[in-house]
Formats: structure tokens, C-alpha cells, sequence
């Protein structure tokens, strides 16, 4: 018979935390070519420190991070992560910005080597705005009853503009609502559409804002990533399989991993979904892109003081 403990270290997420982007919209505007998830944004932590923070606070609920990063701030993370004294499962240090596909694809590679194929992941960005992070980790504690792990789970935001080009979207069937009336089955992820069409999408009110958050098995994600981007499969796993493992330092194999071209997540597999499930997160959010985000967060009252919310 397992114990309580074993069944509970089973039911943990995994989380995966995508720190390795470098964020040119918002540099070219704020003249700071620091990546944004590395600045002190609305807050006096860093939106990589609340990301890790956050999670960190719920130790029975999620497994400690797997973080991915750039070499080129090595230092910075380290320096971040002592200021917070945050404990870590990997940090992958990518020779290489190719976009969310390879960074997602190499860590779930070496999950998959320290949790097995069943474990449940969940895919963070680093570097947005969530007003009630706990919202997220509800949602997850609902599909985790749910059982759905073959399938994938994305989260979204209903849109509060009448139009936006620089979020992707989600489409939904709002009649077919699984649980508590906010978990629907989807149909489509599009990108970034052209304005006319974002703002056809948001008078449907079919489609949510998607918030760059997505959960399922390793299982589910490798497979999807050999069917639909088998170069990035590929490589990914040649270049774990010839990785420098140092105790949590892993760093790809640098020839193998640059052999591959820079595909984003959506593009990779995302876009070719045709049957997922979505679950709306109440809250504010904001992907920070550009300078108006910032801008119009802080123009609402009980912004600053809500950062680990």
C-alpha cells in the first residue's frame, strides 16, 4: 500500500517556467534592454521572482520549477533567485533564444527523464502580469480531478478591449461548458490576428485572450511536438541526450540544439489543435508587451501592493 505522501508527490504539478525570451517590444520603448521578466515591474520583485514565488508557496501543490533561461543572464537568475532564496528541480541554460518550442521541448525532454511520461506539466511564462495567480491554480486543481491528461488545457482571459492584434485567441464552444460553467471545450488557437479580425473574433464572444499558460502530461506534449514539428523533436532530445548535467545545471548540447530553427509553441503545435479544452481565469493579466500595459495597469488602483496574489 503507498503512502499518503507517495500519492500526493504523484498528484504535483510540474511547473515549467519560460524565462529565456528577451522582450525587444517593450525594450525598444523603455530604452532598458534588460528582458522585462528580469525588471522590477509594478512590484519590487522581479516577474521572474513572483512567477517562482508563487509556486513556491504552494509546496503540496506543485513540484519545485524547472526554469529555462538564456546564458547570456546566468547571473542575473542566480542573483534573483539567492535574493529569494528559491529551490529549483533544473535550470536549463540555452546556448540559444529559438523561441518557446525548443525551450518547452528540451525541458520536457529531461522531465520526462525525472518524473516519466504521466506527469502533468504546466507551461508559465515568466514574464506577464497575473492579478490572482490563485485563480490558476484553481482551475488546475479542477482539471487535475478531471483526468483529462491526454488532453490539453489552455487559459484564457476575456477580452475587456474592442480590439488587440498583439494577444492570441482562443476559440471556444460556450455551449459545452465541463465544469462549474467555466471549462469549455475549444477548437483553434490564432495568433496575433490583423486588427479587423481581432475585433470580428471579440464581438463573437467566442474567443478569450489566450494567457501563454497551457497543462497537460509529458506525454501529451511530446507527442503532439514528434506529429506536428518532428525537427524540433529531433533535435530537442539528441541535443538532452548529449547534455552537460551538473547536479541543477543543465545545459544542452550547443551544436545539436542550434541546429534547429526558432518556432514559437503556437506556431509549433498549438495552431494545429482542434480539440482541447480552455478554462477563463478571472482576473486581470497582461502580457507587459509594450509600454501602454504598463501604462494602464498602473492607472488602476491596487495594482502594486497585489503582486503575490
Amino acid at each position: 500500500m503507498q503512502n499518503s505522501s507517495a500519492n500526493n508527490n504523484e498528484k504535483k504539478i510540474l511547473p515549467i517556467i519560460l524565462s529565456g525570451g528577451f522582450g525587444k517590444r517593450l525594450a525598444a520603448k523603455i530604452g532598458d534592454h534588460t528582458p522585462k521578466q528580469f525588471l522590477n515591474i509594478l512590484s519590487n520583485r522581479s516577474l521572474l521572482q513572483k512567477t517562482l514565488l508563487r509556486i513556491a508557496k504552494k509546496p503540496r501543490f506543485f513540484h519545485d520549477s524547472i526554469i529555462t533561461i538564456n546564458r547570456q543572464f546566468y547571473d542575473i537568475v542566480q542573483k534573483q533567485l539567492t535574493e529569494i532564496s528559491c529551490n529549483y528541480t533544473s535550470m536549463i541554460i540555452e546556448p540559444k533564444s529559438l523561441n518557446t518550442a525548443p525551450a518547452v521541448a528540451f525541458a520536457l525532454f529531461h522531465a520526462l527523464n525525472l518524473f516519466g511520461p504521466k506527469q502533468m506539466v504546466a507551461i508559465f511564462p515568466a514574464d506577464h502580469y497575473f492579478s490572482h495567480f490563485v485563480a490558476i491554480e484553481r482551475a488546475m486543481n479542477n482539471i487535475m480531478k478531471f483526468k483529462e491528461e491526454n488532453k490539453l488545457t489552455a487559459f484564457g482571459v476575456i477580452p475587456n478591449t474592442e480590439s488587440n492584434n498583439q494577444y492570441g485567441y482562443i476559440g471556444i464552444d460556450k455551449t459545452v461548458a465541463v465544469v462549474n460553467g467555466n471549462i469549455y471545450s475549444s477548437n483553434c488557437f490564432i495568433e496575433k490576428p490583423q486588427n479587423h479580425v481581432a475585433t470580428k473574433l471579440i464581438k463573437s464572444k467566442s474567443f478569450f485572450w489566450n494567457i501563454g499558460v497551457y497543462f497537460a502530461s509529458i506525454e501529451w506534449f511530446l507527442t503532439n511536438i514528434a506529429k506536428y514539428n518532428i525537427e524540433t523533436y529531433k533535435i530537442s532530445k539528441l541535443s538532452w541526450k548529449w547534455a552537460d548535467i551538473n547536479d541543477k545545471i543543465v545545459r544542452p548540447d550547443e551544436h545539436i540544439f542550434c541546429l534547429q530553427n526558432s518556432i514559437s509553441l503556437d506556431k509549433a503545435i498549438l495552431e494545429k489543435q482542434k480539440d482541447f479544452l480552455t478554462i477563463s481565469i478571472a482576473g486581470k493579466w497582461s502580457d507587459l508587451g509594450c509600454l501602454n500595459n504598463i501604462i494602464e495597469l498602473t492607472m488602476n488602483s491596487g495594482i502594486f501592493h497585489n503582486s503575490l496574489a
